[in-house]
């Protein structure tokens, strides 16, 4: 088992996020987290698409900021999915192990 230190800023986002679902409610929430993702998404396919033809270091910046927000905004909401579902750091971290070790494998190829 896992223990896990939170510090006071994480108990003050944590009932930041609380209030915010329990405002909203979670069915809500759960449809703005599929709205959120989906945003993500276009914000990185766009980046995608146009970073080729780009021609100055602003506009690119411009995509990417636009990437940064939605990245924050979904954050915002996995945040609030854990708090709705559960959420399993032992999982986490197993499947990172295993990636790791997959990487690590390949790597000996």
């Amino acid at each position: 088992m896992r223990i896990q230190m939170v510090s006071s800023e994480e108990i003050r986002h944590e009932k930041a996020l609380k209030r915010i679902l329990n405002y909203h409610g979670e069915e809500a929430q759960i449809d703005m987290m599929i709205e959120e993702c989906s945003e993500l998404i276009q914000a990185i396919c766009k980046y995608n698409r146009k970073v080729p033809s780009c021609a100055t270091n602003a506009e690119i910046e411009i995509l990417l900021d636009n990437v940064r927000e939605e990245i924050v905004d979904v954050q915002i909401m996995l945040d609030q999915m854990k708090l709705v579902f559960g959420y399993d750091y032992e999982l986490e971290e197993m499947k990172s192990k295993r990636t790791l070790e997959l990487i690590e494998s390949e790597g000996q190829k």
